[in-house]
């Protein structure tokens, strides 16, 4: 059976159809597990005193974070766990995902929320305590500029940990998780610590919408998306600069390496400017230093391998026989 490429942009629509139920499935298990992490800290006690507050608030980040963590980390290497309509946005945006499957993923996102939701009202007592609204006195821009703020946190942490490849990525659902803890310490208090449109969506349409402000978990959630990739996107940019500098920079050196070694009356055979290295018969190969040194003879009928009459050759030190450093060899050039 062909194994499907999740993060391919020439998937089958079967391919993105079955990558959506996924979604929904991992989006489930995630809201579901800190859905019911909220309703057992309400339900372990009240929030009256300052104590019990913050243990409340502990409690809640606790339970998003872990959950995420946990839920990410299961489904990382089949749909990438993104559970978060924002991100699905975001990477789309910067070109991971194609935007049919970003539509299936939001649907099976929303859906998984009301689901997970659901499942929470049945099996537990009590009211639902999982719902977003703003408190403290929050006013609604306060709330969309901090929903904002905490999703374009979330939202750059996914791009760099699991968009951007490297060594960490295995290890992405774990800064990812962390991430959304430290978010929710700071906007459970004041708006519910939605960070994700199915996360307010789902119990919200299970209560039948009670609370006016909804909508801000809407906007802000969105633009924190396009912050966090406008945000990446500048990183990028300035990432490639620096790189063509560098590049730019080092085959300069290379040039001048190389006419330095010319300067020797040694017969080149073949040059690989992309890897920096020189052939040169009988059987010598040479690394090209990263910087240029200084070279004359003063005796123009002298030997090149004749030391009595030269200053020391710096680049002497890359110019190696057969029976010296190979090719690879980490001794410092």
């Amino acid at each position: 059976m062909r194994r499907p490429n999740f993060f391919s942009t020439t998937n089958s629509l079967a391919d993105d159809c079955f990558a959506a139920f996924v979604e929904f499935v991992g989006t489930t298990v995630f809201l579901m597990l800190a859905f019911g992490g909220v309703q057992a800290a309400v339900a372990a006690g009240s929030a009256d005193d300052a104590g019990s507050a913050m243990q409340l608030l502990l409690f809640v980040s606790l339970s998003f974070g872990f959950s995420l963590l946990a839920s990410a980390w299961l489904f990382f290497r089949i749909t990438g766990g993104l559970f978060n309509p924002e991100v699905s946005i975001a990477l789309m945006l910067i070109g991971v995902i194609q935007p049919a499957r970003c539509l299936l993923y939001c649907i099976a996102q929303m859906a998984g929320g009301v689901a997970a939701a659901a499942l929470v009202l049945a099996l537990t007592p009590g009211p639902v305590s999982y719902d977003t609204f703003l408190q403290q006195g929050t006013n609604k821009a306060q709330g969309v500029f901090i929903e904002m703020f905490v999703t374009s946190t979330l939202v750059l942490s996914v791009l760099m940990l699991a968009a951007e490849k490297h060594q960490a990525t295995p290890l992405a659902p774990v800064g990812i998780g962390l991430t959304l803890f430290a978010c929710e310490l700071f906007a459970v208090r004041y708006t519910g610590g939605s960070l994700n449109t199915a996360r307010s969506f789902g119990p919200a349409a299970v209560t039948g919408f009670p609370h006016s402000d909804h909508w801000v978990y809407w906007v802000g959630p969105a633009l924190g998306a396009l912050l966090g990739v406008s945000f990446y996107s500048i990183l990028k940019q300035l990432a490639f600069s620096l790189c063509r500098a560098r590049l730019l920079l080092t085959e300069l050196s290379r040039l001048f390496s190389f006419t330095a070694l010319q300067s020797r009356d040694t017969t080149i055979s073949s040059y690989d400017r992309a890897n920096g290295i020189c052939n040169v018969p009988p059987n010598f190969v040479l690394r090209v230093a990263p910087c240029s040194y200084p070279y004359w003879k003063l005796n123009p009928n002298q030997e090149a391998t004749d030391p009595r009459m030269s200053p020391q050759d710096p680049v002497d030190r890359v110019v190696k026989s057969g029976s010296g450093n190979e090719i690879g060899s980490s001794s410092p050039v």
